[in-house]
């Protein structure tokens, strides 16, 4: 494997899901290989987005009357739970 050399500091990724929730990403940065080519570096965030996703969730209140309005930010949690990278 080629050493990398890192000529800028790493920036947050940030993902909308909705007005109210915004999960972390992780973090990427620039690299370049020996060979000159550039490289993106992406570390996972430290709390699973998928996790993010079901502890927002929790903090929710249920609507009035009980009618749970889940179904967006269940196809999110289900978006994100499948672009998690396997540990």
């Amino acid at each position: 494997m080629e050493e990398m050399r890192c000529p800028a500091p790493a920036r947050v990724l940030r993902v909308r899901v909705t007005d109210d929730l915004v999960l972390d990403g992780g973090t990427w940065e620039l690299a370049e290989s020996e060979a000159g080519q550039p490289v993106a570096r992406i570390t996972p965030p430290a709390t699973p987005m998928f996790l993010q996703v079901v502890q927002y969730l929790e903090t929710q209140p249920v609507p009035r009357g009980g009618n749970l309005r889940r179904a967006g930010e269940s196809r999110a949690g289900a978006a994100v739970h499948g672009t998690e990278p396997r540990r």
